[in-house]
């Protein structure tokens, strides 16, 4: 009597893997390039500090990665060519849009000190004012060129990836495989956004990059993406002064 085969990874999932380490991959140079930026201060700091924010850092960036890898939840279960395309032009357009959140946190930190949060948002109400000085401030032209490029090359990646011929299995075999899958994706998605590696009844949170009460280790700590939401008023303030 033959042995049940066992589950194997999909294509698609493979696939979801790649996204989350690729997008989780470029916040970690991305967090290795601030820290090389701002090592003169940096150094005045404990190691073990330096080490600490690193560490919950990286977690914020894996919790950004896997909620940007969601949407791939879907194409893991789905049997359809069909929505290649849409998550071709979605991915297309949601990494520059990460980078383009860490271009203005560089920039927002070398002019204000402190990592980008939600208040860029009023300082951008006047929009003719604030473009006027993005343009006279920063290599604008350069930079769109950049994103574009990246654009350009994230498009003909996906394509080839998501429309790479997946080996064919026995009906039963696939569904098996599938769903073991999706649910591997799950729970490490899950665990990415819990941000929490070891047993802890809380998930992570921003305040824990706060540790040391140092600005330039908390800034080293936090991810923008993740800032900018944290940093949103909970409250209408306007509503209480009616």
């Amino acid at each position: 009597m033959a042995l049940p085969s066992l589950p194997k990874f999909t294509h698609n999932f493979f696939v979801f893997l790649k996204v989350l380490v690729i997008i989780w991959g470029l916040e970690l140079i991305l967090r290795g390039a601030f820290a090389v930026w701002q090592r003169e201060f940096l150094v005045q700091s404990e190691f073990s500090d330096i080490l600490a924010a690193f560490y919950i850092g990286i977690r914020f960036d894996g919790r950004i990665a896997a909620i940007l890898a969601l949407p791939l939840l879907v194409f893991i279960i789905s049997p359809f060519d069909r929505i290649k395309p849409a998550y071709i032009a979605l991915y297309t357009v949601l990494i520059p849009a990460l980078l383009l959140i860490y271009m203005g946190d560089f920039a927002h930190y070398a002019y204000m000190s402190t990592r980008i949060n939600y208040s860029v948002f009023s300082e951008m109400k006047d929009i003719k004012e604030a473009a006027g000085v993005v343009w006279s401030s920063y290599p604008v032209i350069p930079l769109t060129g950049l994103l574009i490029l990246i654009g350009t090359i994230v498009y003909f990646t996906f394509k080839r990836a998501l429309f790479k011929k997946e080996a064919v299995r026995a009906t039963g075999n696939r569904l098996k495989d599938t769903i073991f899958s999706f649910t591997a994706a799950l729970f490490f998605s899950a665990l990415l956004i819990y941000g929490q590696y070891a047993p802890n009844a809380f998930p992570l949170r921003w305040s824990e990059a706060y540790f040391s009460g140092k600005p330039e280790i908390t800034a080293l700590a936090l991810n923008p993406a993740q800032n900018i939401y944290d940093t949103k008023p909970k409250t209408n303030i306007s509503a209480y002064d009616m």
